[in-house]
């Protein structure tokens, strides 16, 4: 059983902008841990340009990228990492996950398998400490002389983003912890050494209510999700609110463009599918059971159930819109949870 008193790290996460080596810079300030960064191309930017501009910019805060193997060879993410712990040293991490958006914006049809996701992580991680590796048929080694990359080995831990029994399996046999979504927090998870939740939070001043615009405009894309993943996934919209009118707005898009009506402002916004399906009153409904809302003192009480429960870092998405004020709002809610500031390290850095 874990200590109740263990401390907990807070982070941050967000989708690559223009203006997210701004926030970054401001998460800094305002004492997070670390900022990950969410990989999907169609939709944002550059994971690597934009920490590489971020790293330039702080001093302290750790930088993490959340990878989809697919997208990318393991040479080019290692090197890629290699260049990033040069101008960050100490300060990075890697996530790896089998992909959702990333791949289905894509129009690949599922996410990878993993026994493709084990493969790209053993073969990363011997990359990242100077050795040659055996991928796919071809021998591989990063190459690069003094001068151009950090020197190997490189001490960068890599996580497993995962939630059934195989990809558990795969952060067992590789990852150096694990990443799970807050919902399915359970037991299992909590025996890895090093845990990450991937979490939502909005902090509500007295009197804003959840139908309020600020919220729609933060919020909204996620209760949306809810259809994109029922589609995605050929799961039933019966439970759904509106779910058959959006259904009939999807069948209307012709089948080879679909993946791309569905996924546009994927985590960002309502797209031309969602406008008037996800109402102020379905987020009223909806966003209590899928995100941690409620005043900053009850945001405070959700974070520290997560620190209590054992978790070793919890990692809240901020989306673009009025991303600053969401930042500050989750800052003040990290604020005595443990009786410390919302930079502490996690077990096993």
């Amino acid at each position: 059983m874990r200590d109740p008193e263990t401390s907990m790290a807070i982070s941050v996460a967000f989708a690559p902008s223009e203006a997210t080596p701004d926030l970054i810079v401001l998460a800094e300030e305002l004492g997070f841990h670390r900022a990950w960064l969410f990989d999907s191309p169609a939709i944002y930017g550059d994971i690597w340009m934009t920490l590489g501009i971020a790293a330039e910019r702080t001093k302290r805060i750790g930088l993490g990228s959340m990878i989809i193997p697919s997208l990318r060879h393991p040479v080019v993410t290692a090197s890629a990492i290699a260049q990033l712990e040069s101008l960050a040293p100490g300060r990075v991490a890697a996530s790896v996950g089998s992909g959702f958006s990333a791949r289905y914006a894509l129009d690949d049809p599922k996410p990878m398998r993993w026994a493709d996701v084990e493969e790209f992580v053993v073969a990363l991680k011997a990359l990242m400490r100077g050795e040659r590796v055996e991928w796919q048929g071809h021998v591989l080694q990063l190459l690069h002389s003094e001068g151009y990359v950090a020197e190997r080995p490189l001490d960068v831990p890599v996580l497993v983003a995962a939630e059934g029994p195989k990809g558990l399996g795969v952060a067992r046999a590789v990852g150096d912890g694990m990443c799970s979504q807050f919902e399915s927090l359970d037991d299992e998870k909590l025996a890895f050494p090093w845990v990450t939740v991937h979490a939502y939070a909005l902090a509500l001043e007295e009197g804003e209510s959840l139908r309020d615009q600020r919220v729609m405009d933060t919020m909204a894309w996620l209760p949306a999700l809810y259809h994109h993943v029922a589609f995605e996934r050929n799961q039933s919209y019966d439970a759904l609110p509106n779910g058959q009118v959006w259904r009939d707005r999807m069948s209307a898009v012709p089948e080879r463009e679909r993946h791309l009506a569905i996924h546009r402002r994927h985590m960002d916004g309502l797209n031309e599918l969602d406008e008037g399906v996800v109402t102020p009153e379905v987020v009223e409904a909806l966003l209590p059971s899928a995100a941690i809302v409620g005043s900053v003192d009850e945001v405070r009480k959700r974070f520290d159930e997560y620190r209590r429960r054992g978790v070793d870092e919890l990692m809240m998405y901020v989306p673009l819109a009025h991303a600053e004020r969401t930042l500050r709002d989750v800052a003040a809610a990290a604020e005595g949870v443990a009786g410390k500031r919302p930079l502490l390290r996690a077990r096993g850095e």
